[in-house]
């Protein structure tokens, strides 16, 4: 090969070298987080470090890009068994306040439901009406035994033929 062939063929290949070598690098950074600072308050005063110490870890706390300086987020405290608590308490609540808007048809939906088994419930009460009073009776009697009023109870469920 001439010399001239040589010396392309070696830029060629240390094009490609360096090439390779920024992709790699590029990478690499891409690839690594941010650095951040955080901030939080330690007995009354502020601290701040690159690395979050465990008995801070659920303390309210600034995050700071190290490189920028700027604040990219704040975390609230966690909050404690009683906070959790009301908390998912009170996102039933609105879950429930926004059943309101629900499409009519829902709400229809759900109003005839509850009117069918309101309804079943009472008929199927009336039906039994003669025998839900012996068992009532059989209950309230102090002079019974535990095992006569169970009895009462199952005679409630008996078929009419028995």
């Amino acid at each position: 090969m001439p010399h001239s062939q040589h010396q392309l063929v070696a830029a060629i290949a240390l094009g490609i070298a360096v090439l390779a070598g920024s992709g790699a690098v590029h990478a690499q950074a891409k690839a690594s987080p941010e650095k951040k600072i955080y901030c939080w308050n330690e007995a009354g005063r502020k601290v701040c470090g690159d690395a979050l110490p465990a008995e801070a870890a659920n303390s309210e706390r600034t995050e700071i890009s190290a490189r920028s300086g700027l604040r990219t987020g704040q975390v609230s405290r966690a909050l404690s068994d009683s906070e959790r608590s009301a908390a998912a308490l009170a996102q039933e609540q609105a879950r429930l306040l926004a059943e309101a808007d629900a499409p009519i048809s829902r709400r229809i939906g759900f109003f005839v439901l509850v009117i069918l088994v309101a309804t079943l419930l009472t008929g199927y009460t009336m039906a039994k009406s003669k025998r839900l009073s012996d068992f009532l009776d059989a209950l309230s009697d102090d002079r019974l035994s535990s095992w006569q009023k169970l009895k009462a109870l199952a005679i409630v469920w008996r078929r009419e033929s028995d």
